[in-house]
């Protein structure tokens, strides 16, 4: 198992002690909502602070997964952990920090190995 797997589960435990906790709602995550058709259906807006209720391990593909309950309860809102923002109070901040920066590094690299570059 690599340092990265154990650090990424090592950070999912910990998120998973502290739930519920709140996050915040980006221009990126509503844009991919809008790509989805779904923007104009959501109660959500940018900056919005939202309860996560549950997070989940999306696994290479996904990365952590973060679970909220919107209108009402009726629906939820999954998201990856890195189109989350998160308050500089929040117990693991820096840690969750670290992990969106190397999650994104990760994912440009690998798309320009896709591309060919």
């Amino acid at each position: 198992m690599s340092n990265r797997q154990l650090s990424t589960e090592d950070l999912l435990s910990k998120l998973q002690q502290l739930l519920p906790f709140s996050a915040f709602v980006t221009k990126h995550t509503l844009a991919a909502l809008a790509a989805q058709g779904d923007q104009d259906k959501s109660p959500i807006r940018n900056k919005q602070r939202i309860e996560i209720d549950n997070v989940l391990d999306g696994g290479d593909d996904g990365g952590i997964m973060c679970a909220a309950s919107i209108k009402g309860g009726k629906e939820a809102l999954i998201v990856s952990i890195t189109q989350l923002r998160f308050d500089l109070s929040h117990p693991l901040y820096k840690e969750i920090r670290a992990y969106q920066i190397d999650r994104k590094k990760r994912l440009a690299v690998e798309r320009l190995q896709q591309t060919g570059q």
